[in-house]
């Protein structure tokens, strides 16, 4: 195929999507796309160009490669299932650290424990040693309230009673939290100053590399120094707070939480500027949610 004419239009496009479908997680440079198709530039850079307009092709704005977009993957899964492409999901970490300013992250549950699955850092950002790909946290008070949100009061107990205490209470502090975490969309951590520079020096510590008999006291510990979500009225436009994570919920064909979208800052924070990342990752994972075929449950 050239770049004369010679070929229609419609074939170009196809070519096109089937050189994103099978090329690499990380997406194609625009000038690969001419080279392996023998393209023009003017084409290629036409072609793409509406592809990303149509939603079936994406961007990376750290790294100018291109992969498959969410309504061409929405499209897909409407006829084979599964999760979608570890590209595309890489595409919209790297938009939500770039628009933010932080670290952006996907984090599931595996073995009763949060693991990050991957991670993306923003441009000329200093890498923060507590976040890495396959860090992992239990599943258990503080951590991980927006997976339980939207979960019946059986499963909720049942999250409450991994915390320390084990007794499987959800206190009226947990019952206010889950509740505006469903109206609000999103979760925000809570830290002290001191428990959040403390955090970063454990974070050094690498737990592949603990024995099992300090591995758990070092997640303990971890737990102890984050307290759980600030709550709406806690919080002001104009106020300063410091902030370890804030989340959104990515949910599945049966409306449950798959994974969640998560921003880093660990520092202080305005009230507005939490509210404005808040929202940058509802919208996230809400185009995640679509490719997925999910739902989010009333």
């Amino acid at each position: 195929m050239d770049g004369r004419g010679t070929s229609p239009p419609t074939r170009r496009v196809v070519a096109v999507m089937e050189l994103l479908a099978g090329g690499p997680e990380q997406g194609l440079l625009a000038s690969e796309v001419v080279k392996r198709l023998r393209l023009s530039h003017a084409t290629a850079h036409a072609v793409l160009g509406g592809l990303v307009e149509a939603g079936w092709a994406v961007r990376d704005p750290l790294n100018r490669r291109y992969a498959l977009g969410p309504a061409f993957l929405s499209l897909a899964r409407s006829v084979d299932g599964g999760e979608p492409p570890a590209g595309f999901l890489r595409t919209v970490l790297s938009e939500l650290a770039a628009d933010c300013g932080y670290p952006a992250s996907a984090v599931v549950i595996a073995d009763g424990s949060l693991v990050t699955r991957e991670i993306v850092y923003p441009p000329e950002h200093e890498t923060p040693v507590h976040a890495h790909a396959g860090r992992q946290v239990p599943f258990a008070p503080p951590f991980g309230p927006g997976f339980v949100a939207w979960s019946s009061a059986a499963e909720q107990a049942a999250w409450a009673a991994r915390s320390p205490s084990g007794d499987g209470v959800v206190t009226p502090r947990i019952r206010a939290v889950l509740a505006a975490i469903r109206e609000r969309g999103y979760t925000v951590e809570r830290l002290s100053d001191p428990s959040a520079r403390l955090i970063r020096v454990l974070g050094e510590f690498e737990e592949e590399q603990l024995s099992d008999a300090v591995r758990p006291l070092l997640r303990g510990l971890l737990a102890e120094l984050t307290s759980i979500d600030y709550l709406p009225v806690e919080l002001t436009g104009d106020g300063s707070y410091p902030v370890g994570v804030l989340a959104a919920p990515v949910f599945d064909g049966q409306g449950r939480v798959a994974m969640e979208l998560v921003v880093h800052p660990f520092e202080r924070l305005t009230g507005a500027a939490i509210e404005g990342i808040g929202m940058r990752i509802v919208r996230a994972a809400e185009g995640v949610t679509r490719v997925l075929g999910g739902f989010r449950p009333v």
